[in-house]
């Protein structure tokens, strides 16, 4: 299993009697085969609620958040919704400013899909969703690794906070699914909202550059994690399965 990087965050700084909370732009990393974790460089921003993806090649790339796009002392008094996209360089451990998300939101979905081994790996990113100025967003947009461009697709279905996309890295398509949504006037129909809504799956094309509904027979089941103790959920298409992996209850 690759290293999977942990980046950012809301943390505290100093010492006692002088603890002060900040946003954080520390980068640590885990290597499962060791069963440790890595101090990397930190990120130029400090930032929470943002959303981080790897590649097969090890490149890591973070979107979004909210915080500063910049260290020190102003990380802690100038903070905003942020547009900020930076990408470390598993080579180098060294993180560059990308062009930013046409649309700064925190708590947005992001995956990785539609990978090719064009010039050393091409790939796209999918952001979707969020909280951007006026609320929760339905705004969605892939980003070309090799154009290092963003571009608009089509709007999600509605707007949705922290959603998960997944996606098989060589596939046209991506998924998304789970997250919040607008506030319904009442409690039953915020109940009876998310059962119909947030528990469905939408199939986002590349090439149609449409959303989708899952079909029903397509739905997730649970699984056993093989060899760690864990259970996961996986819905499977006829190519591929893709999973989602939780930690059973302590009590």
């Amino acid at each position: 299993m690759a290293p999977a990087p942990q980046v950012g965050g809301y943390g505290t700084a100093g010492t006692a009697p002088y603890i002060y909370p900040r946003f954080l732009s520390a980068v640590e990393e885990y290597h499962p085969a060791r069963d440790a974790w890595v101090t990397r460089p930190d990120s130029r921003s400090a930032r929470y609620y943002l959303s981080a993806v790897g590649t097969a090649q090890g490149a890591v790339y973070a979107v979004g958040g909210y915080g500063v796009a910049a260290t020190g002392a102003a990380a802690t008094f100038n903070e905003s919704i942020l547009a900020t996209v930076e990408k470390l360089d598993p080579a180098t451990g060294v993180w560059t400013r990308k062009t930013d998300l046409p649309q700064a939101a925190y708590g947005v979905g992001l995956g990785v899909f539609g990978c090719t081994a064009e010039d050393g790996g091409r790939c796209k990113l999918l952001a979707v969703g969020g909280y951007a100025a006026g609320g929760f967003t339905d705004a969605a947009f892939v980003f070309d690794t090799k154009m290092e461009e963003w571009t608009y697709a089509a709007p999600l279905p509605a707007p949705r906070f922290v959603p998960s996309v997944l996606a098989y890295a060589t596939a046209d398509a991506a998924y998304m699914t789970g997250g919040y949504e607008l506030s319904l006037p009442s409690a039953a129909a915020r109940a009876l909202h998310r059962q119909a809504s947030l528990a469905t799956v939408f199939e986002y094309s590349l090439h149609a550059d449409s959303w989708v509904e899952v079909p029903t027979e397509r739905s997730w089941r649970p699984v056993q994690a093989r060899g760690m103790h864990v259970h996961s959920m996986c819905m499977c298409t006829a190519m591929h399965c893709m999973c989602t992996v939780c930690a059973p209850p302590t009590h």
